[in-house]
């Protein structure tokens, strides 16, 4: 069966939950066509995690935003 969906997640600091998350979208049976992992900033290890897992996937990509002094929703 041909994948029909598309995910984007967003990540901040999520280094204690990354690998999990990613390996478990990895596992599933339906795979998405492609999957973005939108990291916003992250000061701890989030970034090299998602990007480890893009290169031994090409349905995964890493969209990293700069750093922000501040992390808040928007106003």
């Amino acid at each position: 069966m041909k994948s029909k969906y598309e995910l984007i997640t967003p990540a901040h600091n999520e280094e204690s939950f990354s690998a999990k998350t990613i390996e478990s979208v990895i596992n599933q049976t339906i795979k998405p066509l492609k999957w973005i992992v939108v990291n916003d900033g992250s000061t701890d290890n989030t970034s090299n995690i998602a990007n480890t897992y893009s290169k031994k996937n090409d349905f995964i990509e890493v969209l990293s935003l700069g750093k922000k002094r501040e992390h808040s929703p928007l106003k």
